[in-house]
């Protein structure tokens, strides 16, 4: 028998390629952009790499951008979700630079 192995995980490649954040670095405001207004709200949760939440921002349906305050964070590498109507859009990583 042959088989056939993948390692692309990510379900939905062409939305996370739409979604951008900047600046990266940051040391106070991350903007997230969508390439299109959102069609439902979502969420952007910041994390640390333990895993634990350090902020929680929500985006309302239309937006096509929002503007996430790090200040007082803490220097170092943090992970960055767009969630929206139970899917992760996207995951990106986030350098903070205080």
């Amino acid at each position: 028998n042959d088989w056939m192995v993948t390692t692309d995980v990510n379900p939905i490649p062409s939305v996370n390629e739409k979604i951008k954040l900047y600046p990266n670095p940051t040391s106070d405001l991350v903007t997230v952009e969508f390439s299109t207004p959102l069609e439902a709200s979502a969420t952007i949760t910041v994390y640390n790499l333990l895993g634990e939440k350090v902020r929680i921002f929500t985006v309302a349906s239309g937006d096509n951008s929002a503007s996430v305050s790090v200040s007082g964070v803490g220097s170092g590498m943090y992970i960055l979700t767009v969630e929206s109507n139970g899917r992760v859009l996207t995951t990106k990583r986030l350098s903070i630079v205080q």
